[in-house]
């Protein structure tokens, strides 16, 4: 039913689902698939912690960051030059 306001505006009045029917149950859940996703992650990092790198995308993506970490930004790692078109 159109409520007006004190600026003259129409508004509608939705009913609204009773929180605690939706809450409780709602925010378990996602506590614990964030639980569980953060304790597969630290399992997997546990795990993965003293192996050497393999050859593939590893080595380029570590060089990146160690490059991103002293301060040269953007710059491709097995030439000298800028990673996109736009760096400079």
């Amino acid at each position: 039913m159109p409520v007006r306001s004190a600026a003259t505006r129409w508004r509608y009045r939705v009913p609204c689902m009773p929180v605690e029917a939706t809450t409780p149950s709602h925010g378990r859940a996602v506590r614990a698939a964030v639980l569980a996703g953060a304790a597969i992650r630290i399992g997997y990092l546990l795990t993965k912690w003293n192996q050497p790198l393999r050859l593939n995308d590893s080595y380029y993506y570590s060089g990146q960051a160690y490059q991103l970490a002293h301060g040269r930004l953007f710059r491709e790692l097995f030439v000298d030059q800028p990673g996109a078109g736009t760096a400079r």
